[in-house]
């Protein structure tokens, strides 16, 4: 839906709802972008569309940032100038991505009422599928975040007034709503800190390609971290830094897995034990939330089943650990703090009591290496709460009811 028909739809009212519509799609796995994951050219004939260079998109950059909106004749000017350039340009993800923050500046100004779900639902479609074509740069991925929690607060404020959703049940809807809303308050906080110390640089605008990447690795396998790498000549380090968090953030949200996937595949043959962690980190991310999502349903069999699979991959991470290493990055001690997470997890489901200690015991182990070998105070300080949520949920004698849904204690799952 484009903002340019917000008042053909919405200015005259003459169509009175007599029923509630149908929420057709839901934001928890890819399907949630329909047939149209990207804006991949398409071939034509058996052959591709011939690629015209984009022009420079900084001035129009710069404008959708200022919110034009107080300068409604200016802002018409944009509006066209980026539709036009779209229907030029229809494979650009990073014009999408600006008309998309456009449209979204548009929707704040306006009174539209029922209909600002379905609008600001069509802005999350652009930029996700800009996203999906590697147009994560750090101003697109501001924008995403912030659009995205706007929409995920109005489809539980419409779930709750009774709106029928079409791909899952009421109760599981409103409940994986809630998990994903967690998941983006901590994303917005991740990124924040990294928007603050990256925002007046390259990356701001330009995203990390698959070959800056691999470039990256390679000199940092080779000691030279500061290496500037690829066509904006950017630090190695700093790009591998980057290219971590921003799919780190990525990993949270299953509409995202095809991407994410992409990323970690396109690097999975370098070898070097940072990049083993830093991707299984990712990965292990990625199963880990999806096993939030699924715990918020009544499949109990399939929550036992994909918890079995995130404990196996988190025993995979922390094999690339080497025995007496010092643990002083993220990556590093990431799978021991993962694996006091899965403990607790497991105390909470029908395992047997067996596993269950024994799992208890692999987690205290793991914690007092992060306590011995890092110098790193957050995990630290979050080994220790680890502990103490040991001492107060891993007993015995406790009674647990798989059946009840539990959201992820933001207390105890934030590092920080």
């Amino acid at each position: 839906m484009e903002i340019s028909d917000i008042q053909d739809q919405t200015g005259n009212g003459k169509r009175a709802r007599k029923s509630k519509e149908e929420i057709p799609r839901f934001p928890n796995s890819p399907d949630f972008f329909g047939d149209k994951h990207d804006y991949t050219l398409t071939s034509q004939k058996g052959l591709f569309r011939s690629i015209k260079k984009v022009p420079g998109l900084s001035e129009y950059r710069i404008e959708v940032n200022s919110d034009l909106t107080k300068n409604p004749a200016k802002n018409q000017e944009l509006r066209q100038t980026l539709n036009q350039l779209i229907a030029k340009f229809p494979s650009s993800p990073d014009l999408h991505a600006l008309k998309a923050i456009q449209s979204y500046q548009d929707v704040q100004q306006s009174g539209l009422g029922d209909q600002k779900f379905s609008i600001i639902e069509s802005i999350v479609l652009s930029l996700g599928r800009a996203i999906n074509t590697h147009a994560y740069s750090l101003n697109n991925l501001f924008w995403f975040l912030k659009i995205f929690q706007h929409y995920l607060e109005l489809l539980k404020n419409r779930l709750f007034k009774g709106y029928p959703i079409r791909v899952k049940s009421y109760a599981d809807a409103k409940r994986q709503v809630a998990v994903l809303q967690i998941q983006i308050s901590k994303s917005i906080k991740e990124f924040e800190i990294l928007n603050t110390k990256y925002e007046k640089t390259s990356f701001y605008s330009e995203s990390i390609s698959t070959d800056e990447i691999i470039e990256a690795y390679h000199a940092i396998r080779k000691g030279n971290q500061k290496l500037p790498v690829g066509k904006f000549q950017r630090p190695a380090i700093i790009v591998q830094i980057i290219h971590l968090k921003i799919n780190f953030i990525l990993s949270r949200f299953p509409m995202f897995s095809a991407i994410v996937q992409q990323n970690l595949e396109a690097t999975r043959d370098i070898i070097h034990r940072d990049v083993y962690l830093q991707n299984g980190m990712i990965g292990l991310n990625q199963l880990l939330n999806e096993y939030y999502l699924i715990k918020a349903t009544a499949e109990i069999a399939q929550q036992n089943q994909h918890l079995a699979e995130v404990i196996r991959k988190c025993k995979e991470n922390v094999s690339y650990l080497q025995e007496n290493q010092t643990l002083s990055k993220e990556f590093e001690y990431d799978p021991l703090l993962k694996f006091a997470i899965l403990t607790l997890e497991v105390w909470k489901s029908p395992f047997a009591m067996d596993y269950k200690k024994t799992m208890l015991s692999q987690a205290r182990t793991r914690l007092f290496k992060i306590i011995n070998r890092s110098y790193n105070q957050i995990a630290i300080r979050q080994a220790n709460r680890y502990f103490s949520a040991f001492d107060e949920h891993c007993n015995p004698d406790m009674g647990t009811n798989p059946h009840v849904f539990r959201t992820p204690s933001r207390d105890l799952y934030d590092e920080d």
